[in-house]
């Protein structure tokens, strides 16, 4: 949870403080049905959880730990097995693929070679650079201090969840057209074709004399803007309890089973947003506790006499200044 929040610290200051190179990135996909598919390039892009993974990979060390294979160097810095296992114990679990670990290396790679020549040409000592660093050394320690000084809020209970929306429900609505989809996949045609039609007649699929052969099923929530074009252009068209015809993308077969249908502006359902009501509420306990922090040490550091605070300041404008110099209008 503390990396989480350090990565949004670092994710926050970065946007802040700006780059001379900065553009914007691509979110990372959450399912196979999305844009790039699992264990994708863009799995890497600079999103909190990529900063995570670029926090974790900063520990690559000089001298590598005993034993463990070195699988990229580049001068004096390794990338090892074991810093590879700490990337994938962050990783969901599926989306440790063959692709993404050479991605990840190559990654590295990359940064790495760029990182030691920007030390070569002593950036490290550069204004803008030295700045920068401040301000996030700044924030980072900011973070870590509230992580640890205040006590953690609980997780609100059903009955406060509840209460919350019932009073703000009419905040809740599904913000643009998805879907609620159970799907099947297989690189095997015939095997989807036999289950599609035991669906199209409203069977349930039967048992698998193969379990190697059995497709993968599983349900998730689409939208267009995580959604591959490709998939989204058969399941925007279908209605509630519709079974798609098989299709073909991103290199296997699908079937698409439409479990919920919500129009934009639909009011949602509790079960839809209770963990966004949770998030919420434990954000605003954080921020009572917060400020209830910042008042507390206000008041012992001006007691102390180590906070002077001028709170009634002169306003001074651009008029006011050429009012009061002589001989300027």
């Amino acid at each position: 949870m503390a990396a989480s929040r350090i990565a949004r610290i670092v994710s926050a200051t970065v946007n802040r403080i700006g780059s001379p190179a900065h553009r914007p990135v691509k979110p990372i996909p959450q399912s196979p049905l999305q844009a790039g598919g699992i264990g994708g390039v863009c799995a890497l892009c600079l999103t909190p959880a990529a900063i995570c993974l670029l926090i974790i990979l900063s520990g690559c060390s000089r001298q590598p730990e005993a034993n463990s294979e070195i699988v990229a160097q580049v001068g004096d810095r390794s990338l090892t097995r074991a810093d590879l296992s700490k990337w994938e114990a962050a990783l969901p679990q599926g989306e440790v693929t063959p692709q993404a670990r050479s991605s990840l290396v190559q990654k590295w790679v990359e940064e790495e070679v760029l990182y030691q020549a920007a030390l070569e040409k002593g950036l490290q000592n550069d204004p803008w650079v030295k700045e920068r660093m401040d301000q996030l050394s700044r924030s980072l320690l900011t973070a870590r201090y509230l992580d640890l000084e205040p006590a953690r809020p609980k997780p609100p209970s059903l009955a406060t969840v509840q209460s919350y929306f019932q009073t703000h429900g009419s905040e809740f609505v599904w913000p643009g057209l998805n879907f609620e989809v159970e799907f099947w996949r297989s690189g095997d045609r015939g095997a989807l074709e036999r289950l599609g039609s035991d669906l199209q007649r409203g069977r349930t699929p039967g048992t698998w004399s193969n379990p190697g052969s059995q497709p993968e099923n599983s349900t998730v929530t689409l939208d267009e803007r995580s959604t591959s074009p490709e998939i989204w252009r058969v399941v925007s068209g279908m209605r509630t309890g519709q079974v798609s015809a098989l299709v073909s993308a991103q290199n296997s077969f699908w079937i698409f089973r439409i479990l919920d249908r919500r129009e934009a502006g639909q009011s949602q359902m509790l079960e839809d947003v209770s963990d966004d009501i949770s998030a919420r509420l434990i954000e605003e306990n954080q921020r009572r506790q917060r400020d209830e922090l910042v008042r507390s040490l206000t008041d012992r550091y001006r007691r102390s006499g180590k906070l002077r605070w001028l709170k009634e300041l002169p306003i001074t404008t651009p008029h006011d200044s050429a009012a009061a110099t002589p001989g300027e209008e």
